[in-house]
């Protein structure tokens, strides 16, 4: 029987890197996205866990950071061709870059 016990520790730490008026405190975590989401959860960041475009814009235009960024939205579209639609993600909370807090 495969053990389905869910790893709620990380090695990662948050990085609180300002705020943003509107959005509150921003934290960054450079890790893979389970990893991602258990250290927003572990250091008391509450769902959504992923900036829209749009948060990642004021992010950016606050002058905290130019970095990367994992948000909400997916692409969709087909090999060699242009981008047809992107679609909102949603998470389901309990197994869940740029975060609000």
């Amino acid at each position: 029987m495969k053990d389905m016990t869910i790893e709620t520790e990380t090695r990662y730490k948050t990085t609180k890197i300002g705020n943003v008026n509107g959005l509150g405190e921003i934290h960054q975590v450079r890790a893979p996205l389970p990893e991602q989401i258990l250290t927003f959860q572990n250091t008391g960041i509450k769902y959504p866990f992923l900036a829209t475009p749009e948060e990642v814009v004021r992010i950016r235009i606050a002058g905290l950071s130019n970095d990367f960024s994992r948000t909400s939205v997916a692409p969709i579209g087909v090999k060699g061709e242009n981008t047809i639609l992107y679609k909102t993600l949603s998470f389901d909370e309990s197994r869940n870059g740029y975060v609000r807090s």
